[in-house]
């Protein structure tokens, strides 16, 4: 049960699923050519995947509209598809030895996503570092917003990621 609402979490985008789901898009990102579409179609796939785990494990008394949630997802795409074809571009331009190369390219998708993880944090829950994130006692009742609370829950997205 997602804690705010009280309701179910989609199996599929259950804390417990994320390493398994991960894995084949690891594995697509990492071990296939890195060609132009393989590139896009995995950032995509990432991207979109990432877009529900983040949505389904929100804060529910976030007041993201489905507008800013489309906005967010197609620039996180963009940013991840965007690096990791400027990145790929530039590494064939670089002259280095094989071996480095090889190295170099499978930094690519990891670069890509990363970017896009940071444009999708600072998207999504930039609020709760202006607002802040309400604070319950131990009855559930409200007892306020704390913007502390906010950047310890951030900071624990990133330590995490």
């Amino acid at each position: 049960l997602h804690p705010d609402p009280q309701e179910p979490v989609p199996a599929f985008f259950r804390v417990c699923a994320f390493m398994p789901t991960n894995i084949p898009l690891c594995m697509g990102m990492l071990m296939l050519p890195q060609t132009p579409f393989n590139l896009v179609f995995w950032q995509w796939a990432n991207q979109s995947y990432l877009a529900g785990f983040n949505y389904c494990n929100r804060n529910a008394n976030s007041s993201l509209d489905n507008t800013k949630l489309a906005t967010v997802y197609l620039g996180a795409t963009s940013v991840s598809c965007g690096l990791a074809l400027s990145l790929s571009k530039a590494l064939e331009r670089v002259s280095v030895r094989p071996g480095a190369a090889a190295v170099l390219s499978k930094m690519v998708p990891y670069c890509a996503a990363a970017g896009a993880n940071i444009f999708n944090l600072v998207s999504m829950r930039s609020g709760e570092l202006v607002s802040g994130i309400p604070v319950k006692d131990e009855n559930g009742k409200t007892l306020g917003n704390s913007k502390t609370a906010g950047k310890a829950a951030i900071s624990q997205v990133i330590s995490s990621s």
